[in-house]
C-alpha cells in the first residue's frame, strides 16, 4: 500500500469549511483571452466593500492586468509579474500570501475576507493547489475554497485541440463559467456545454452573467502527491512586450497594429495593451484573441507621467517572418518604443 497517497496522507485531510476559519482562496483560471479579468472586475465592482484580495499573475515582462483591475489604485491587488505562478513563481505566491496577513491588516484586523488568485492564461492550477496544501506559511492561514475556470465559448472547441492547457483547466474546475455566449450561434452553445459536461461532469456550469462565480462547493479533495509534477506552462510559448513612454499617433499606430494582427492571424493567441494616443488624456484598452480584435475600451484619464503605451503579445505567430519584420520596424515608426 502506498501510504503517501492514502486518504489520511498530508494534504488530503480537510476540515469542513463551516468549522474552518482560515481565509478561503479561489483560483481563477482560463485560457488566454477567455475573460478572466472582465469577470473579476464585475465581481469587484459589485462588492459592498474591499472584501477580496486579488493576486494576479502576469505572463511576460510588462504587467497590465494590475492596471486593468477596477480597484488597482487601492492596496487590494498584488501583482506577480515575469513568469507563471504554476512553476517559477510558486515561491513568490507562498511569500505573497503569507505576507498579506499583516500587510493588509489595520489595527490588528485583516482587511479582506477572501483571496482570488488569477492565473496567467497558460497556467494550470496544480502548482497553486500544491502551495495551498504544502507550504506551511500558507496552509496555516488559507484554505482552497474552489477552482473557477472561465471558458471562451467562441474559441474553446478549436483551442482544446491545439492547447492542452484548455482541457486541463476545464478538468480542474469546481465551477465552469462560460463567457462570450453572445458571440456564438445557438447551434454552438449546446456543443460547448456538452463538451464541458463530458470533460468535467462534476463541475457546475454557469454563464458569464452569474452574480458571483465564486459561490462554489469544491467537488474533490484536490490531492497533490509529493512527487507530482505540476502540468503547467514551462516556457515554450513565445511572447513579446512593447513599451513607449510617449503618446502615439492614433492613425499610424492603429495602421501598424492592424497589419500586425492580419499577419499573425489565429497563431497570435493573445494581444492586450494600454494605448495612449496623442491629444487624449484617457488611455484605451486593446484586446485580441486568436486573431480576432475586440473594440477598444476607454479607461479613466491618467496623469501626464502615466501616459505610456504597453502591449503584450503571446503566441507562435511571433516567430513568423512577417510578424518579426513588423516588430523590428516598430521602433522606427514610433521613436522611443522598446521591444523585449
Amino acid at each position: 500500500m502506498n501510504k503517501s497517497n492514502g486518504p489520511l496522507s498530508l494534504g488530503a485531510v480537510r476540515i469542513p469549511p463551516s468549522l474552518d476559519d482560515r481565509v478561503p482562496v479561489f483560483v481563477l483560471t482560463g485560457f488566454l483571452g477567455s475573460g478572466k479579468t472582465t469577470l473579476l472586475n464585475r465581481v469587484l465592482a459589485n462588492e459592498p466593500g474591499p472584501t477580496t484580495l486579488v493576486v494576479v499573475n502576469e505572463f511576460g515582462d510588462i504587467g497590465l492586468d494590475h492596471a486593468l483591475m477596477v480597484h488597482a489604485h487601492d492596496d487590494g491587488v498584488v501583482e506577480l509579474a515575469g513568469g507563471c505562478i504554476c512553476c517559477s513563481l510558486n515561491g513568490d505566491l507562498g511569500r505573497t500570501l503569507a505576507d498579506a496577513i499583516w500587510r493588509f491588516s489595520r489595527k490588528g484586523e485583516r482587511q479582506f475576507q477572501r483571496v482570488v488568485v488569477e492565473t496567467t492564461g497558460l497556467a494550470t492550477p496544480a502548482g497553486i493547489t500544491r502551495t495551498l496544501h504544502r507550504d506551511h506559511r500558507v496552509a496555516a492561514y488559507y484554505r482552497l475554497a474552489g477552482i473557477v475556470t472561465v471558458v471562451d465559448a467562441e474559441t474553446v472547441l478549436s483551442s482544446r485541440h491545439d492547447h492542452p492547457e484548455v482541457v486541463q483547466q476545464v478538468e480542474a474546475a469546481d465551477r465552469l463559467v462560460v463567457s462570450k455566449l453572445d458571440r456564438v450561434g445557438k447551434a454552438v452553445r449546446p456543443r460547448v456545454e456538452e463538451w464541458l459536461r463530458r470533460t468535467n461532469p462534476l463541475a457546475s456550469v454557469a454563464d458569464g452573467s452569474t452574480d458571483d462565480p465564486f459561490e462554489v462547493s469544491p467537488i474533490s479533495w484536490r490531492l497533490v502527491g509529493a512527487a507530482e509534477d505540476p502540468a503547467g506552462y514551462h516556457g515554450t510559448m513565445p511572447s513579446r512586450s512593447l513599451s513607449i513612454d510617449a503618446p502615439v499617433d492614433e492613425e499610424a499606430f492603429a495602421g501598424w497594429l492592424d497589419l500586425l494582427l492580419a499577419a499573425a492571424g489565429p497563431a497570435l493567441l493573445r494581444m492586450k495593451g494600454i494605448v495612449h494616443v496623442q491629444g487624449d488624456d484617457a488611455p484605451r484598452v486593446v484586446h485580441a484573441v486568436q486573431g480576432t480584435a475586440y473594440p477598444a475600451e476607454r479607461l479613466a484619464p491618467r496623469p501626464m507621467d502615466a501616459r505610456g503605451t504597453r502591449l503584450v503579445l503571446i503566441g507562435h505567430a511571433l516567430a513568423q517572418p512577417d510578424v518579426t519584420a513588423l516588430l523590428a520596424v516598430a521602433p522606427l515608426l514610433f521613436p522611443g518604443l522598446a521591444v523585449a
